[in-house]
């Protein structure tokens, strides 16, 4: 098991609109691939922690590096786990602006 975490800076802000359609897109792909997470989105900064198979990360992780969404990635941290922290969350998702955290 591996945990990622990275930030990057959106390209222009996201509108509740398109960050809802980001995290379900997100959980589509993450079902399929093992992957949990969390992302959190403030003032057009998104910071967000991926966990599963490290070979399912590096692919993953390449997408994001070619998503023309965001620039300015910067992977803080990338290591094995023994378990989950967020076994259960296809993708949470933190948005500042509405103040909450969204379980999904």
């Amino acid at each position: 098991m591996h945990q990622t975490l990275f930030t990057s800076q959106a390209l222009k802000e996201f509108n509740q609109s398109e960050l809802f359609d980001l995290v379900q897109k997100a959980q589509v792909y993450n079902a399929s691939h093992g992957i949990t997470g969390m992302i959190i989105y403030e003032q057009g900064v998104f910071t967000e922690v991926l966990e599963g198979e490290k070979e399912e990360l590096e692919i993953l992780m390449n997408k994001i590096l070619q998503d023309k969404r965001h620039h300015q990635i910067r992977v803080v941290r990338d290591i094995p786990v023994e378990s989950r922290h967020y076994q259960e969350w296809l993708m949470g998702f933190y948005s500042g602006a509405d103040d909450k955290l969204i379980k999904l």
